[in-house]
Parts: structure tokens; sequence; C-alpha cells
């Protein structure tokens, strides 16, 4: 989660910035800097500040305001250069730590009468390009990673469909990015989705949710977001990253083998003397030293296969 807050003010005066230098037409510049200093604004300092002394908000009277709000964010998206619009990714970055705005955001566009898509939908359009600004995915992944502070929000994105396709898309591009701080902000919403499907998959095994597929795993997308993150681990420096690399790709070389059948065992998972033998004989040799190639938590999961 990202929590750090700068300043509202300086965020808004920024924002207010561009639209004022935009092409919407002056009544509907002033609509929505109203929305965003009078509402906005105010609701985020009581609500989300660490000074804001206002208990949370029930859903029903917060959403009017966020309604408001979200159209008011959505002709932005439409109106301003991207390299614009991280002042307002920044603003729903903070209101994501709400779980009450959360729960709200997981309901569109059912909550916003004639809306199309939901404000993260747009969002994610807008990040389909492949030359992004720096400042506006840094904020966007950042925001998106907040967003799986919800539990409703979160089992959203993840349902299988074009929302969670462009969230996974964003999140692999970026995962392999030069820049250091955008990779980190990127691995940060991948370990956020794989702790949202693990969630997941713990409320189906206790019948809290119905799984969408037959075995509740959709695998060709685990993999892909697997793979992805191998490769990323790959591309960084430092020899105890590049120790995890080959042992994660081991891993995943074992998970896709087991699914659907036993898995298939082959000299590069460890002795190739004893492997269609007997665990014991080279249980031996691993004791010995003669013929072990790996470190013995991997060969403690390894023994599972042959018991």
């Amino acid at each position: 989660m990202f929590k750090a807050i700068a300043s509202l003010d300086a965020v808004v005066a920024k924002l207010s910035y561009f639209i004022d230098t935009s092409e919407l037409r002056a009544e509907e510049k002033a609509r929505i800097k109203d929305t965003i200093e009078s509402t906005t604004l105010p609701f985020l300092k009581l609500q989300i500040l660490p000074s804001g002394k206002s208990t949370a908000k029930p859903l029903s009277s917060l959403a009017p305001m966020l309604t408001e709000w979200a159209d008011a964010s959505k002709t932005l998206i439409s109106a301003l250069p991207t390299e614009r619009l991280f002042p307002i990714v920044d603003l729903w970055r903070l209101a994501l730590l709400s779980t009450t705005v959360g729960t709200w955001v997981s309901g569109e566009p059912f909550s916003t009468p004639g809306s199309t898509s939901s404000i993260i939908s747009e969002l994610l359009n807008k990040a389909e390009f492949k030359s992004l600004p720096r400042p506006f995915v840094l904020t966007l992944l950042k925001c998106l990673s907040n967003a799986f502070g919800t539990p409703a929000l979160s089992q959203r994105l993840l349902v299988p469909g074009p929302l969670r396709e462009k969230l996974t898309a964003l999140a692999i591009s970026q995962l392999l990015e030069a820049d250091g701080q955008v990779r980190t902000a990127a691995a940060s919403l991948v370990f956020n989705i794989a702790s949202g499907t693990q969630l997941q998959r713990a409320d189906t095994g206790r019948g809290i949710l119905v799984p969408r597929t037959p075995t509740g795993v959709d695998v060709e997308w685990e993999i892909e977001v697997v793979s992805a993150v191998i490769e990323g681990i790959r591309r960084e420096e430092g020899e105890e990253i590049r120790e995890f690399s080959v042992g994660s790709e081991d891993h995943l070389v074992e998970a896709t083998q087991s699914i659907g059948s036993l898995p298939v065992l082959d000299s590069s998972f460890g002795c190739p003397q004893h492997m269609k033998l007997s665990y014991r004989n080279c249980w031996r040799c691993f004791r010995s030293g003669s013929c072990w190639r790996g470190k013995r938590p991997r060969w403690r999961r390894r023994l599972a296969y042959f018991n």
C-alpha cells in the first residue's frame, strides 16, 4: 500500500492549472474545479490525512459526492493529455486507502447513471499506449496497488475479462521497465495481485466464493504473470537475486508439469543416477555431498514426488 501523502493543496493547485489551460469550456472548467476544491479536497483531508478527526462515513452518504467526483475525473481523463493526468490519479490513490471508497468503485458503473465504464477502466485505457509519461505510470501503479486494499474491489479486478487483461498487461510491461522506481511500483502491484488471488482461492476452499473455473485456478493467466516475474528478477543485478531467479524458474517448471498429470522428472531436478530409483539412495548422496546439486529446501519439496 502506498500511503505517502504530499501536500494535497499543492496537488489540487497543479490540477487546477492543468484545467485552466485545457480546451474545456469555461462553465465545464468551473464545475470541475468546484467539485474538486469544495467536495473532494475536504473529504480527503478529513478521511485520509492522519490529522483528520472525522469518523468514517457510510457509503450511502458518500455516494453522491463520489459519483460527482468520478464524472469530473472521467471528463478530465478525456480532455487532458496523458502527461497531465498524474494529479487526478494521485487523488484517487489516496482515496482508495479508504475501503468505503474502494467498495463504491467496485460497484461502478452501476452506481453512476449513464456511465459506461469505471474510473479504473478509464485510467487503464490511458495506460495502453507503449510510451507512457513517468509521473503518470508511476502514480497509476501505486493507485492500482492501493485498490487491492478493498476486498470487493480486489475481487472485481481479478475477474477474468478485459479489465484484468489491461491490468495484467500494465503490470507486466512496467515490471520490465528500465526505471527502478517504476519496477518497484509494478512489483508491488504484482504482489497485491498474487495476494488477492490467494485470498480468493482460500475463500473458494471455504465455500465463500464460487470458482469461475472447474479447479478455481486460471492456469494460463497465472503462468503468464509468474513468467513475467521470473524474467523481471532475472534482469535484476545482484548474486542473491540471480540465485532466487534460478530457483523460481525451476519451481515454475515443476508447477506446469504438475497441472493435470503427474510431474515429469528429469536429471535437472537433482541426482541423475538415482532420480528414478529410490529417494533414499539419493538422500545418502545428499548426506555425502556426492551428487547433490541444489539447496536443502528445494530438495525437501521434491522428495514429495517420490513418496
